[in-house]
């Protein structure tokens, strides 16, 4: 195939939508993303693959930052099943403090550096269950 009629192949590849370098960006990056990978690995995933840093930096602003999902009832983290309804997950979230880590880091990921995440586990009133509160202070303020 001669030089023209591969840049004719591709530029009708391109208009039709078949070569889109912000669609398969975003889509890697919510794939990867799905399965726990920060920013940074996303970036270098994808620049890897040769999608320019402008392109990388839209997907990665198009994600949708929860670090923990909800499907139905179910709650979970990556692979991680955390359990149904809120009550399983609160006690397999005191039973495993490495996946509150876990947690705690991807939100960490996401959020601008001058912010620091902590977490606590909150004890409600009347026997009701236990709520995680999330807490965000500004690293540049003086503690």
């Amino acid at each position: 195939m001669d030089e023209r009629a591969r840049a004719d192949a591709l530029e009708t590849l391109e208009r039709v939508g078949y070569v889109d370098d912000d669609r398969f960006a975003a889509g890697r990056a919510e794939s990867l993303a799905g399965r726990g990978y920060g920013d940074e690995a996303i970036r270098y995933d994808l620049a890897g693959r040769g999608v320019d840093a402008e392109t990388i930096d839209q997907a990665l602003a198009g994600l949708d930052r929860k670090a923990v999902q909800k499907s139905g009832s179910y709650f979970s983290f990556g692979d991680e099943r955390l359990g149904q309804g809120r009550q399983n997950a609160t006690a397999f979230l005191k039973e495993h403090p490495d996946v509150v880590q876990g947690i705690l880091h991807a939100i960490q990921s996401t959020a601008p550096p001058e912010q620091v995440i902590s977490a606590r586990l909150l004890p409600q009133a009347n026997g009701a269950e236990a709520i995680i509160e999330l807490e965000t202070e500004d690293a540049a303020a003086p503690a």
